[in-house]
């Protein structure tokens, strides 16, 4: 969040979402409504888009992936067909995007910063559970939730 903050996702406990700093201090985010809700290992998953001032947080079993602006405490839901299980999440480096694995469409899904469909990305594997996404916001790294002790990471470049 700043140079001695930090965004983390909780497990069995709520809020599903704290900071805590390079001291070891835990805090409450100040804006935005977080689900009142505890969530298990795999659940929910955040992370925050620097430049806007946005945190997002996947709720995997709603199908559902939650903008919480900390500048002017807006909150944006998304619900849609292609997010389906939804697990990792990250941000898509200065472009703004943000990635999030759709473990139930076998796929990655491009949204805006304030919360708009961008693309769905197909990444031919079952699965996906982490993503990661270059500085320039061109090129994911994708790994799979174990199925059938098979592994997969695969690479692949984002076409705007």
């Amino acid at each position: 969040m700043d140079k001695d903050t930090f965004l983390v996702g909780t497990i069995d406990h709520s809020p599903p979402v704290r900071t805590v700093t390079v001291q070891g201090q835990e805090g409450y985010l100040q804006h935005g409504s977080l689900p009142n809700k505890t969530y298990k290992l795999d659940e929910s998953w955040c992370t925050f888009v620097q430049h806007r001032k946005t945190v997002v947080f996947v709720d995997r079993f709603a199908n559902s992936v939650h903008f919480y602006n900390l500048d002017n405490g807006t909150t944006t839901t998304v619900q849609n067909s292609d997010i389906r299980e939804p697990e990792g999440v990250c941000g898509g480096g200065d472009r703004g995007s943000v990635f999030l694995c759709s473990t139930g469409t076998g796929s990655v899904v491009q949204i805006s910063a304030r919360g708009e469909l961008v693309k769905v990305h197909s990444v031919d594997m079952v699965n996906p559970y982490t993503i990661s996404v270059s500085m320039d916001g061109r090129t994911l790294v994708v790994a799979n939730d174990i199925v059938n002790k098979v592994k997969t990471i695969k690479l692949f470049r984002v076409e705007y």
